[in-house]
């Protein structure tokens, strides 16, 4: 999900499948249900997730630039009445929907599914943008993402490793995308910096679930001041 020329290409590709008007994207926002579109979609306004900002806004702006309307819908459990306000949907882009409490993951799961059924039984095409590997949980989430992947009709990774692994969950049909996400580099074992300092100033940027990568390079980091 480089950027919304990458995603533009992915889209136009997919728009060879005609008849496409109206693009319905599926998120989470914890504290907003129903249509979110005009309270995440304008730049200064839209959530703060990065998996938002990277992948799931500019697939959407590449679905404008396609004449594309589109609708973006933050779906509870505890609001089933939604299901029947998402109408005349052609095509339906999953970003991420996730969480780290099992709480709010019981809160949006059951009525995802049901929508992504319903359409999958309107033969309404599918995109899942799928750029952590859930279905390897044994949680509520991987349970979902489980079932996401097998509802797929086309599914974004953003490395060949992730599509690699995502194939023993998936169907034969389904079609993979790569896109790189805009912050990639080439992979380095090494941490290379000059020991010339007393101390480090540390400036963390990530979620709790990733410290773990932190922690393991706490030794080194240690080791390089005075």
């Amino acid at each position: 999900m480089a950027s919304p020329f990458s995603t533009f290409s992915l889209m136009q590709t997919m728009s060879k499948t005609e008849g496409i008007k109206k693009v319905v994207a599926l998120t989470f926002v914890d504290n907003i249900a129903g249509n979110v579109t005009k309270h995440i979609f304008h730049r200064d306004q839209k959530a703060n997730l990065a998996s938002f900002r990277l992948q799931l806004h500019p697939a959407l702006i590449a679905c404008q630039k396609l004449g594309y309307q589109i609708e973006i819908w933050s779906l509870h459990n505890s609001h089933p009445e939604h299901l029947e306000e998402i109408k005349n949907v052609d095509l339906c882009i999953v970003g991420k929907i996730s969480t780290n409490r099992e709480q709010l993951a019981n809160e949006f799961t059951m009525i995802n599914l049901a929508f992504l059924a319903r359409l999958k039984r309107q033969q309404v095409p599918i995109l899942l943008i799928y750029s952590d590997h859930h279905c390897c949980k044994k949680d509520t989430i991987g349970y979902f993402y489980k079932v996401i992947v097998g509802l797929a009709n086309a599914i974004v990774c953003p490395t060949k490793r992730l599509v690699k692994e995502l194939k023993s969950y998936a169907s034969e049909n389904i079609t993979y995308h790569q896109i790189e996400d805009s912050w990639h580099f080439d992979e380095t074992n090494d941490l290379e910096w000059e020991p010339k300092i007393n101390h480090i100033n540390l400036l963390w940027f990530g979620a709790t679930s990733n410290i773990q990568y932190l922690i393991d390079a706490f030794p080194k980091l240690i080791l390089s001041v005075n």
